[in-house]
């Protein structure tokens, strides 16, 4: 049995989309006994195969002719953050606060409001504060 620095589990599901052949065949070779794989060699072949079955593993050529890269891992973030407000956040606020599903409806109604009042006012906050300049790459 071979080890890897990931662990799958033994009917994990691979898509691996790539166009140069002989990087898809190494992938194919490191992945084989470590899942099920499938390969795409485009994009439209890629998204094809994502609307059939679902993945525990996406390896995609981040020079893809059709995906944008950016795009995808803003689907995810934004998924991500989706998940954690409306599933886990409610959970906690039920179980470690003893919430209840109008309490939690009503907290979670506000914190939207709140945030885009927040967000409204960050251009007349930058007006006000005389910042006119964007804050550029030296903010990160």
């Amino acid at each position: 049995m071979t080890t890897s620095f990931f662990d799958i589990s033994d009917n994990a599901r691979v898509l691996v989309a790539e166009e140069n052949i002989a990087a898809e065949h190494s992938l194919c070779k490191v992945l084989n006994d470590e899942g099920l794989i499938t390969t795409a060699a485009n994009a439209k072949n890629a998204r094809d195969l994502l609307k059939q079955e679902v993945y525990e593993l996406i390896i995609l050529d981040r020079k893809l002719k059709g995906i944008n890269v950016l795009s995808l891992a803003r689907f995810f973030l934004f998924g991500a953050r989706d998940v954690w407000f409306v599933v886990a956040l409610p959970v906690f606020l039920e179980e470690a606060l003893g919430l209840n599903f109008s309490e939690i409806g009503g907290f979670l109604g506000l914190w939207v409001v709140g945030y885009g009042i927040v967000q409204a006012s960050a251009p007349g906050l930058r007006r006000f504060w005389r910042q006119t300049q964007s804050p550029g790459a030296s903010a990160l």
